[in-house]
């Protein structure tokens, strides 16, 4: 795609997302900046780069304090608010996960990923019925492209659901 469209945004962000998840933050920085040269504002690659660790080749992408600041511009961007709550968790606050996570959920009610992220911090919170509806959402929102294993969801479903516990 890139042969053809040289700076296409959703090849370039998907190139990062690759980078980042199989341990080349480097790459996944290169491709983030360049969606960013292109459009500042652009969310996905906003979360992205804030949450890169710190290489030998760049800095860390900024965590908490570079996600709030882009949320006071783009308030309804979900990515922004999915990649804060993953920041906390990252930091077992769980609590302002949910919210994150509950924010993200609010401007994306379609994104399977956010609804089971909802749901996870609600059971990390012990708010069982809540978190089985929510993981109940991400199931019906799952098309199978989501970062989630829908066979754990559904032990987690049963689990929380047996009587007695």
């Amino acid at each position: 795609v890139l042969a053809r469209e040289p700076g296409q945004t959703d090849a370039l962000l998907g190139l990062a997302a690759v980078a980042a998840r199989t341990g080349e933050p480097e790459a996944a920085r290169a491709h983030y900046a360049e969606v960013l040269r292109a459009d500042p504002r652009n969310a996905t690659a906003l979360a992205g780069i804030a949450l890169l660790p710190a290489t030998a080749g760049g800095p860390a992408g900024g965590g908490e304090s570079a996600l709030k600041v882009a949320l006071r511009e783009r308030p309804e961007a979900a990515e922004l608010h999915f990649a804060l709550g993953n920041a906390y968790v990252a930091e077992g606050r769980w609590p302002d996960a949910q919210a994150a996570f509950f924010a993200a959920a609010r401007h994306a009610p379609a994104n399977a990923d956010y609804a089971f992220n909802l749901a996870v911090s609600l059971d990390r919170l012990g708010q069982r019925a809540a978190a089985a509806d929510h993981y109940d959402r991400a199931l019906a929102l799952a098309t199978g492209s989501q970062s989630f294993d829908a066979a754990a969801v559904r032990r987690r479903l049963a689990a929380l659901r047996a009587p007695g516990t």
